[in-house]
């Protein structure tokens, strides 16, 4: 997907339709660092930055549960994440009031 962030923005990927269901990780961007919360880490990379359109590219393999993520078709980050064997929902949300994610 493209992506043009202004200041920041979150994407959390939940196991389940249900609202409050279980965080599998979330992905936090913030000035030109991408932030990819797994739960017992973070990994940290960086992205073109503020106000940027750049590709975000999230590929997750539900039998092995490694998930990856490119930026402009490079892999900038990877792991295993226990339980992330099926996505319910992903939410795209701004940390602050007035900032834009397209």
């Amino acid at each position: 997907m493209n992506l043009r962030v202004e200041t920041s923005a979150n994407i959390n990927f939940q196991n389940s339709t249900t609202p409050g269901s279980t965080e599998i990780f979330e992905l936090r961007m913030n000035s030109g660092i991408l932030e990819f919360d797994i739960g017992t880490n973070v990994l940290t990379a960086s992205y073109p930055g503020n106000n940027t359109w750049f590709n975000l590219k999230i590929v997750g393999n539900l039998n092995s549960l490694f998930w990856v993520i490119y930026i402009d078709g490079i892999q900038i980050s990877g792991a295993n994440i226990p339980g992330a064997n099926q996505i319910g929902l992903v939410n795209f949300t701004t940390n602050s009031r007035g900032c834009l994610l397209y």
